[in-house]
């Protein structure tokens, strides 16, 4: 059951952000806490909510990396959901609102619909009326934590219907426990807003001193905000688990703090659900480790959660790991018409080198056909292939993907159906986001290391027998020579029907210099016909078409470097690319950039 446990004073701390941003935020107030001897399905003791503190920290794992040498810690996300046309437009703000704004959000109360932005600018342009830096307009920094070695990372963004945006993320320091970082900024300008938690922020520290997270997922029912958590967890013998967190309003529309999931877990509400794969008999322990998550919210269908990463199995050897995915309801309780236990491991040969059986899910998305699609990679140490598997709803594989019938799917015949590896890539490369699209089967981007100095952010169309033609409509996205580029996050924008745009966040930073990361987005054309992808000419006047590279200021003196970790799309249609940039050295910050979307061009061209 739930019980209250009294506050702790909230220490004094002055932030080294408040030379430039004045970032100070403390929390000290009572929450629902859960009872130490609640007791999961799977036998596993939930760990108490404890009380807010902005004063701990978490010790960061991570998920899979790209490169040898990307610096900073990293996750591995996807975009929230795919956004069809009627969908944005059954989002639109509502049509004059009666109300007011207030002095602290003047924008709160008449939300007109789509708005026109500045004359002379494109979508794609960051958005100059949101500004928090004199210096690059359209993008802000928000300092969770206090000290030098902070992992402050943004991993999810939802807006409520009164158009409010929640970064969610972590606060952690190495060494301490992690926290579940949740801002409130207002609708007009996305400052924080002072009628949330404390001045904006709400932080929320677990019992488990080594919980990492790695994705949030927003979820509106009602009016209330709910937000899922995916977690790798390390606490319990050194093994790692799946760790699933839900959070929710207590109000629909209010200013309230978040607390425990009514239902979630247990009829009382469990703050945590741990998952694992058990297939490790043998071996030291198991190490079951999540990348991402997704929801399904098909129309008259019961909502379920994806969530995918790696299992560890003892094959070969208890190196060997298995692509992994679970299905849950939104109480968190295994899904068990996936798979008979709600639970999948597929082992997959390498397709490079020899040793252990090495296989990772980073993504996971629903085809339109109601199946899901996990991508990732496959191989040995750091000689890896991109993979991706597509499932049927009970679980099992697809066999009419990748079937040895499919001439175009470039699969060795030694791959079970229902599996595509990309066996003629000669270099490593993985997958790393996933989206599906009507009438296109999905959009898969993969970063391809072509050498040392050089990974190419890649994108291409796969049918849904797992083929393709005209080179999937294959398309790269990278810069510059000697830079190393990699998605991250996409959205799909259905236009028509038949001819969509794909918008692609990108983290790119030089050959050795993993410390001057910034993000690049992409969008391209779809031609449904065809099957081909072209550059957006219509997307930004950034620094080269259909692309436009974002910054975040950091301290004075030292070099730019910022990350994106998830993207979606706002229900007045602009971009929101949120996640990580370095304060100094590995200090880091959660960031925000806002793009425009609804636009007046110059040419007078607005489809």
């Amino acid at each position: 059951m739930l019980h209250h446990q009294p506050a702790r004073p909230c220490a004094d701390a002055i932030s080294r952000h408040s030379r430039a941003l004045a970032l100070i935020a403390c929390v000290a107030f009572s929450i629902p806490v859960l009872a130490d001897n609640v007791v999961l399905s799977n036998g596993q003791p939930t760990p108490a909510w404890g009380a807010l503190s902005l004063l701990s920290a978490g010790q960061i794992e991570g998920g899979e990396e790209a490169m040898q040498s990307t610096g900073a810690w990293e996750a591995r996300v996807t975009a929230w959901r795919t956004l069809s046309a009627a969908e944005l437009e059954a989002d639109t703000w509502p049509q004059h609102a009666a109300g007011n704004g207030t002095p602290d959000d003047p924008g709160s109360g008449m939300l007109p619909g789509l708005l026109a932005g500045a004359v002379g600018r494109r979508e794609g342009d960051l958005d100059r009326t949101f500004i928090h830096h004199a210096d690059e307009p359209g993008v802000r920094r928000d300092g969770i934590n206090v000290g030098n070695t902070t992992r402050d990372i943004a991993v999810g963004i939802a807006q409520r219907a009164d158009g409010k945006v929640y970064l969610v993320g972590q606060a952690g320091r190495p060494g301490a426990p992690t926290r579940i970082a949740i801002l409130r900024l207002t609708a007009s300008n996305l400052d924080r807003d002072p009628r949330f938690g404390n001045g904006g922020l709400q932080v929320i520290e677990l019992a488990n001193p080594q919980l990492t997270l790695v994705k949030a997922v927003a979820l509106m029912v009602d009016g209330y905000e709910r937000f899922y958590i995916l977690a790798q967890d390390k606490e319990r013998y050194d093994n790692h688990d799946f760790a699933l967190i839900c959070l929710r309003t207590p109000t629909v529309l209010g200013d309230g703090d978040f607390e425990a999931c009514p239902g979630f877990g247990s009829p009382a509400g469990v703050l945590v659900r741990y998952y694992d794969f058990g297939l490790a008999p043998g071996c030291a322990g198991h190490h079951d480790l999540a990348n991402d998550i997704h929801l399904d919210r098909r129309p008259a269908q019961p909502m379920k959660l994806y969530l995918a990463g790696s299992a560890q199995r003892q094959f070969n050897a208890c190196g060997d790991t298995d692509l992994a995915v679970i299905r849950t309801d939104l109480s968190g309780a295994l899904d068990t018409s996936f798979a008979m236990t709600g639970k999948v491991a597929i082992g997959v040969t390498p397709v490079t080198g020899g040793g252990a059986w090495t296989a990772t899910a980073l993504a996971v998305t629903r085809h339109v056909s109601g199946d899901v699609v996990i991508g990732g990679a496959v191989g040995t140490g750091n000689d890896r292939r991109a993979i991706l598997a597509m499932l049927n709803e009970d679980g099992t594989l697809r066999t009419t993907f990748c079937s040895p019938s499919v001439a175009t799917c470039d699969s060795p015949m030694t791959h079970r159906s229902g599996v595509r590896a990309w066996n003629s890539d000669t270099v490593s490369t993985s997958v790393r986001s996933l989206v599906a699209a009507p009438n296109a089967g999905v959009y898969v981007a993969r970063s391809f290391t072509r050498n040392v100095s050089e990974t190419v952010g890649r994108l291409s169309r796969i049918d849904a027998s797992g083929g393709c033609h005209v080179f999937c409509g294959e398309i790269d996205m990278f810069p510059e020579f000697s830079t190393h580029t990699a998605p991250v996050a996409m959205v799909y924008h259905d236009r028509n029907g038949l001819n969509g745009q794909i918008t692609v966040a990108n983290y790119s930073f030089p050959a050795g210099q993993p410390e001057r990361a910034r993000i690049i987005v992409y969008r391209f054309n779809e031609t449904g016909v065809t099957n081909n992808l072209q550059p957006d000419v219509q997307f930004t006047t950034g620094p080269s078409t259909g692309r436009n590279n974002i910054t975040v200021p950091g301290n004075v003196g030292e070099p730019r470097n910022t990350r994106p970790v998830v993207m979606t799309m706002d229900r007045q249609g602009r971009y929101l690319v949120a996640g990580w940039t370095a304060w100094e050295g590995e200090d880091l910050d959660f960031a925000l950039a806002r793009l425009q979307r609804d636009v007046i061009f110059i040419n007078g061209v607005n489809d």
